[in-house]
């Protein structure tokens, strides 16, 4: 994990609107996956661990989310409390998928 992620990580945990969603990737506090938060519930956060043989697990301390993946990052934007199809950066990425699109159908030859 990069210095930058790492801070942007650290800054986020600390926020007081911050709390695990179920789908966000869990990574250590070097960047490597560690698993994916299944359920959040009153005895806390559990994890599927694939590599762990009972396979869950609750959310250890240093556990962070991985702000490099895109479901995390979906997850993340959830937080905010705001609509999420009034969020500028969903419409910004269907503008971007849409104009992949279209520079595929140019691209491509059809007889």
């Amino acid at each position: 994990m990069s210095p930058e992620v790492l801070e942007l990580t650290n800054r986020a945990v600390r926020c007081s609107g911050w709390r695990w969603v179920r789908g966000m990737t869990v990574v250590n506090p070097v960047g490597l996956f560690r698993g994916v938060v299944i359920d959040v519930n009153n005895t806390g956060v559990l994890v599927y661990a694939p590599k762990e043989s009972s396979g869950c697990r609750l959310l250890q301390p240093d556990e962070l989310p991985d702000l490099t993946d895109p479901a995390t990052i979906g997850c993340l934007a959830s937080l905010t409390g705001d609509d999420i199809r009034e969020l500028d950066l969903v419409e910004t990425l269907v503008d971007v998928l849409d104009y992949n699109d279209s520079a595929i159908r140019t691209d491509t030859v059809v007889s």
